[in-house]
């Protein structure tokens, strides 16, 4: 059953109140109806079965006949991402929600191709990021952060967790290497842009503690080196395996 996002404030007790697009899409594409059961989730790991009670042009109310609450992701990863040109991030913010990445972070970098980003292309991604975690059936929701300069990163301080850099340069240690008895549970990746880092990036990068990678001996662009190193850092934390 297809699940429709809910903003936890909407939910009261036992009943619900869906509005907004989500409503426009039940109501005028999908054609549900008072009576019908309709499958949601709040984008915090609840989901509920709730039934349609009572609508109007601009919204649903219900009552709630279920509640679950999904096992969250052990690993929270937050991939900060430089912006490739083209449409390719939003492809990116697609895959990523798909695999379980908590947040992205476009990174503006020294060789960034792209580092003036209109509020309205981030919008885009966060529309796109809700659309991706209702088809895959996720509980939470991948969260688009606003933009942020690396060397402002690398000035005020790493944010919590175990840093990894993904580098070219970097031929020796891997990723499981680098994670290998790390009992961290929040992994921040640092994707660079087509040109990638610059060496100044990379030393400044070491002093604060980031650890430079490889992902092996060919060349990734920007957004495969993003998602293989997601993909690597939750298939390390187990999340790849059976059912939860």
């Amino acid at each position: 059953m297809p699940h429709f996002f809910i903003p936890p404030e909407n939910i009261h007790g036992q009943s619900f109140v869906l509005k907004g697009p989500e409503a426009h899409h039940l109501l005028n594409v999908r054609r549900c109806r008072v009576g019908q059961t309709i499958h949601l989730f709040d984008g915090t790991g609840k989901t509920y079965t709730g039934r349609i009670d009572r609508t109007t042009r601009e919204e649903i109310s219900g009552v709630i006949l279920e509640k679950d609450e999904a096992p969250l992701s052990s690993c929270t990863v937050r991939l900060y991402q430089s912006v490739p040109k083209g449409d390719r991030f939003d492809w990116l913010v697609e895959k990523t929600a798909e695999l379980g990445v908590a947040v992205i972070i476009p990174l503006i970098t020294e060789r960034s191709t792209i580092k003036d980003i209109p509020t309205a292309k981030i919008e885009r991604w966060r529309r796109l990021a809700l659309a991706a975690c209702k088809q895959c059936n996720r509980a939470d929701l991948i969260q688009v952060e606003t933009p942020v300069r690396f060397a402002d990163i690398l000035k005020s301080g790493l944010p919590s967790g175990t840093g990894i850099i993904p580098w070219e340069g970097e031929d020796s240690q891997t990723m499981d290497e680098a994670l290998s008895g790390i009992a961290a549970d929040t992994v921040n990746v640092f994707i660079g842009p087509e040109g990638g880092f610059t060496l100044q990036e990379i030393e400044r990068s070491r002093s604060a503690g980031l650890v430079p990678v490889t992902l092996g001996p060919r060349i990734l662009r920007a957004e495969t080196a993003g998602l293989v190193a997601s993909l690597l850092v939750l298939h390390s934390a187990g999340e790849f395996g059976a059912k939860k």
